[in-house]
Parts: structure tokens; C-alpha cells; sequence
């Protein structure tokens, strides 16, 4: 049961890729951009070869932590020709960002969301908005 439950979830799963780039072909040149590819399964990056391979793409953009390693041997395989790789902000510049949202926040409070976060731009944002209330 189990074994024809998959089955058919990766039959539904191509034909929903097939609508997909179908889809795409006809707004080409089509701009693509998908964030924490390192979340991504193997069926989803599956799919986003099909898609790239499918498709005219006029640009295609993935944003994965560095150190996942399976994500990036996924990028790799997509054959994109050019890698940017993003750090994590410093200390300084996490500090403003935090007090952009939490002007008031507590100096101690701020220093420790700070290396809590460890320069993570959206684990930095949604602190902020933590020490703002």
C-alpha cells in the first residue's frame, strides 16, 4: 500500500512538473529565484532540473548556506555558471540592524541577540522584532 501510495505521489509529482514548465515556456524569458535551496529534497531539485532544462530561462537564482554540502552538489549538477557566495553579517552591522528595529532594546539584550544569531540576517530581523515588544 505504502509502495503504490509513492508511486502514485511521483507519477502526480511528474505530471504536475510537465504543466509546470509548460507553463513557463510560455512566459519565457522567465526569471527563477528560489530561496534555502538547502531545504530542498531530491524530488525538488529533480523538479527544478527539469524546469531549468525545460525552460528557456533568462536567469536562475538560489540562495543555500554554504555548508550544506548536498545542496550545493544539487547546484552544481544545474550547471549555473556563476556562484556567489554571501556571509553572515558582522558584529557591527548586526548590532545597527537590530537597533533599526529595536531602538530602545536594553544594550545587554542587543549584545547577546547578537551572538545569539551569529550574523544570520533573518534570525537578526525577527529578534529585533522580538526586542521591540
Amino acid at each position: 500500500r505504502v509502495a503504490h501510495t509513492q508511486r502514485h505521489e511521483a507519477a502526480r509529482a511528474l505530471a504536475v512538473t510537465r504543466v509546470v514548465v509548460a507553463m513557463v515556456r510560455q512566459a519565457s524569458p522567465v526569471l527563477l529565484v528560489l530561496e534555502d535551496g538547502h531545504w530542498m529534497d531530491n524530488s525538488s531539485w529533480m523538479l527544478l532540473g527539469e524546469v531549468a532544462t525545460g525552460c528557456p530561462l533568462a536567469s536562475m537564482h538560489i540562495t543555500a548556506r554554504p555548508d550544506h554540502i548536498p545542496a550545493l552538489a544539487h547546484y552544481a549538477a544545474l550547471n549555473v555558471s556563476e556562484e556567489m557566495v554571501l556571509g553572515v553579517l558582522d558584529n557591527e552591522t548586526s548590532t545597527r540592524l537590530l537597533l533599526s528595529l529595536a531602538p530602545d532594546a536594553e544594550p545587554g539584550m542587543v549584545r547577546r541577540a547578537v551572538e545569539q544569531s551569529s550574523g544570520h540576517p533573518l534570525y537578526l530581523v525577527e529578534l529585533g522584532h522580538m526586542l521591540a515588544k
